[in-house]
């Protein structure tokens, strides 16, 4: 009997939990008994039941945790003793856990083990320390990792082939006395691997930039110096990483050469998607703000105490998060300068790869993952459906280097989750809240997504920012009534003509579009449409457009009180509160204050949300017989309890006629 005994001991030895001692910053050492220490300590029981695994916000209060001067506990002093690290003077009061993040609006910690340490106690997750220099030989192998890891294992990302250079890109060498010169590739394709530049300009013109009278100097030689910071910290980086061809803009498009302007501009989808991937100076708020960073000594790690298994440790470190910092998962857009431009946000939903220089660290976005240099962000899958990297593969943009056919075919596909319209809207709703230096930018820095898209829809019409296939959806859009900063306020027109009046490209700010379009019945026939560009470039600038419709249409007043614009006669019998008035832009109280206008009907819903139904109407300003423009968008509502709604009856209301007229 004596081996069975001594074999069920070694079994029962063997299947106890491992035994973890807490050795604190001052050299104490406390045994770990998660069991114990539950049963006593709340918060020690959230922490035993996956503290720092679940999506919750714990309350905690620093006065408030436990001491346990006979039996401590080790998670109560590891806690302790990273809030007292960073606040000695406990200044900070009400805190909460959310995972492994200790703070609360103004200050956050993190706490996180090193990889490849034996496991431990409290679900604590692995982090990898930043580089503390975004410019440093750690950061390049943090690139180059993501880049194998991406181009290798991603098939909606493709392997990164070498591609037909664009017509200009700058020939940096791989070496620090490499000289630079603008190569053209006019004549002699050449083929590699290259780098685009994604940057703001904020006002102020590189004076490196390629002009007629500098494009023979700029093809023999530029000297490094010359560049601006944000150029020469691209040109070093790419330089480590291997790669000879970088792409920046103002170098590579003649700048006082409108001519050779368009022609580029509606090469830019090409020169983005074909790119290996995009270096985004994200925080730069200008071409001399550079790219490289150093963190601050608050903001990197430091050790808060080990945990032992045995003669094994598992060192625990805690690191300050820098203000503002936020990961751009679940379609989060950051904080930063570049993140606010019109021109740089099709730059990086082009792209197939965006390598983003922070002030902290550097953060990787491409179709399938999303990742930084400290692991607190590093998802793959269905979580960055709404990342504008991400949004390609869902808008059906086709890199020309994904890996299989299949992988081709998947990408251009719309699911019913998800269809084409309602991610154009997505698209739109983004871009319009970016800013332009020039109005007449509007259609031109959106050019390439578009033209990419069209590629996946080749049967649709490109209509200055609509599409021919959805039109009758995508017209449904309306002006916010609050700014870009927060403040109530209208859109406005541009100073010259950029779009046909039933775009949303027709006026500067904010838009949004209804696509919450069940049981969608359109009312008005629509006979023809079309938009003529410049260089009858299809994406490019728009010089006119015209909508030819037929429908009922109402003749209404609108007045302007304190309140706002209102219908002031109505057949229908709306009040202000069963319709929203939502115009374009500011019509002004003084030169508009009582004018007969004609909604033109376009649709209307037989059941929307279960009790309210829905009709929508084009707010025209007749300008000549039969020519009409938009300047807004009016949503009725009906109840059935109102008395107000039947069909048959609404039909032969006698306050309207059946028109057809063309929208310019």
């Amino acid at each position: 009997m004596a081996p069975f005994t001594s074999l069920i001991k070694r079994l029962f030895s063997s299947s106890r939990k491992p035994q973890f001692v807490l050795e604190t910053l001052s050299g104490d050492r406390i045994c770990i008994d998660e069991s114990l220490d539950a049963r006593r300590c709340y918060y020690c029981f959230q922490a035993s039941n996956g503290f720092f695994t679940e999506f919750r916000h714990y309350p905690i209060c620093y006065n408030a945790i436990p001491v346990h001067e006979e039996h401590p506990s080790a998670f109560c002093a590891l806690l302790r003793d990273c809030i007292s690290i960073y606040d000695p003077h406990n200044s900070l009061g009400q805190l909460s856990i959310h995972q492994n993040v200790v703070g609360n609006n103004t200050w956050q910690i993190e706490i996180f083990a090193l990889p490849g340490q034996p496991s431990i106690p409290f679900g604590i997750p692995q982090r990898v320390p930043p580089s503390g220099d975004t410019g440093s030989q750690k950061a390049v192998d943090w690139t180059k990792a993501r880049l194998s890891g991406c181009t290798c294992n991603h098939d909606a990302c493709g392997d990164g082939p070498a591609t037909r250079l664009p017509d200009r890109v700058l020939d940096v060498g791989y070496f620090v006395h490499d000289e630079i010169r603008l190569l053209e590739t006019f004549d002699k394709p050449v083929t590699g691997r290259y780098v685009t530049l994604s940057h703001r300009w904020g006002g102020k013109v590189p004076r490196c930039r390629t002009t007629k009278a500098s494009l023979r100097s700029q093809t023999t030689s530029i000297s490094f110096k010359s560049l601006p910071r944000t150029f020469r910290d691209a040109v070093t980086f790419v330089r480590g990483l291997g790669i000879r061809y970088l792409w920046i803009d103002s170098i590579c498009i003649i700048q006082d050469d409108e001519s050779d302007w368009e022609v580029q501009a509606a090469k830019m989808c090409d020169i983005y998607s074909q790119s290996y991937f995009t270096v985004a100076a994200a925080y730069s708020p200008d071409c001399h703000g550079g790219l490289f960073s150093e963190t601050s000594d608050k903001y990197l790690p430091k050790k808060v105490g080990s945990i032992w298994e045995g003669d094994k440790e598992c060192q625990l470190f805690a690191r300050q998060i820098p203000p503002g910092q936020r990961h751009w998962n679940c379609g989060y857009q950051p904080p930063f300068p570049l993140f606010s431009r019109a021109w740089t946000y099709q730059e990086r939903i082009l792209s197939p790869r965006v390598l983003c220089f922070t002030p902290y660290e550097l953060q990787w976005e491409c179709q399938t993952a999303v990742s930084c240099e400290c692991l607190s962000v590093d998802f793959i899958g269905p979580e960055i459906q709404t990342t504008p990297t991400a949004l390609m593969r869902q808008l059906g943009i086709n890199f020309g280097s994904l890996k299989t056919e299949h992988a081709r075919m998947s990408a251009v596909r719309s699911t019913p989750e998800t269809p084409v319209h309602h991610l154009w809207a997505t698209v739109v709703v983004q871009y319009s809240r970016m800013d332009l230096t020039k109005d007449a930018d509007k259609l031109p820095a959106i050019a390439g997504i578009a033209q990419q898209v069209s590629r996946s829809r080749p049967h649709a019409k490109y209509l200055a920012g609509l599409w021919s296939d959805s039109l009758s959806r995508e017209i449904i859009w309306y002006g916010s009534t609050e700014a870009r900063d927060g403040s109530a306020g209208f859109n406005s027109l541009p100073s010259q003509y950029r779009a046909p009046s039933w775009s949303w490209a027709a006026v500067d700010g904010p838009v949004s579009m209804v696509t919450d379009l069940n049981n969608f019945k359109l009312k008005a026939i629509i006979h023809s449409y079309s938009c003529a560009y410049v260089n009858d470039n299809p994406f490019g600038r728009a010089i006119s457009g015209c909508l030819t419709v037929e429908s009922k249409v109402y003749a209404w007043q609108l007045r302007y009180s304190y309140k706002g614009w209102y219908v002031d006669r109505n057949p229908h019998g709306f009040s202000e509160r069963s319709c929203e008035l939502y115009p374009d832009y500011d019509w002004g109280s003084k030169w508009f204050p009582k004018k007969t206008i004609m909604p033109l009907e376009l649709a209307y819903f037989l059941e929307w949300a279960g009790d309210d139904r829905r009709k929508f109407y084009l707010v025209l300003q007749q300008r000549e017989s039969g020519i009409f423009e938009r300047i807004g968008l009016l949503i009725g509502y009906y109840t059935l309890d109102s008395g107000l709604w039947n069909a048959g009856e609404f039909e032969n209301y006698p306050f309207y006629e059946i028109r057809t007229v063309t929208i310019t």
